[in-house]
């Protein structure tokens, strides 16, 4: 493999050295405007990192054993309201979102189909240059995580999956981590910004 992704999105600079150290040149663990610091981790006094300045776009990070390529998940902070605000609290609440914003991932829960097309149509019209879907294998399966627990759940992620793969299909071209990464370097390595 030249790909990798951590285990609950932890990286550091340690991480990132050993990855180019064993050969991987890609990485996407990264979840910009996520701060992972209030997760606990295994190990007494580890915590997760925080992501909230990490760019959004691909960039290179220097080791001592080369350079990775981060491609961070798509993540974006939106300020629509999503809502119709029928009361007092309902205003409030979409105050709230319109200040503060709501952080988008390009990844299935519940019924969020219509908020993965809008984070699909933010990175078109910011001409990004890709676009990355996250979903763990286990949630493909009844049970297999919080969100779909069910036949009927997983029928429905199934029918919102097609809905967006087929809005997707119209502006994007789908590529694995290591063809972007030969396509960026086929390019020059012009991406993002460096670390």
């Amino acid at each position: 493999p030249v790909s990798h992704r951590a285990g609950r999105w932890a990286m550091n600079e340690t991480y990132f050295a050993l990855l180019a150290k064993y050969g991987y040149t890609i990485d996407c663990s990264v979840t910009p405007h996520v701060d992972w610091t209030g997760t606990l981790g295994q190990s007494k006094g580890a915590y997760g990192t925080n992501y909230n300045k990490a760019h959004e776009q691909p960039y290179w990070i220097d080791t001592e054993y080369g350079k990775i390529m981060e491609c961070p998940v798509t993540i974006r902070v939106s300020h629509r309201i999503r809502i119709p605000v029928w009361n007092t609290q309902g205003l409030k609440y979409a105050a709230k979102r319109v200040i503060k914003g709501q952080v988008l991932w390009f990844r299935p829960h519940s019924n969020n189909h219509s908020e993965m097309i809008e984070l699909m149509d933010m990175v078109q019209h910011e001409k990004d240059t890709y676009l990355m879907f996250m979903l763990h294998s286990s949630e493909l399966m009844p049970g297999g995580s919080p969100t779909f627990k069910t036949q009927d759940d997983i029928e429905r992620l199934y029918s919102s999956l097609d809905h967006v793969f087929h809005c997707a299909s119209k502006k994007f071209t789908g590529v694995t981590l290591e063809g972007y990464y030969k396509d960026v370097l086929d390019n020059q390595g012009g991406i993002g910004i460096g670390k």
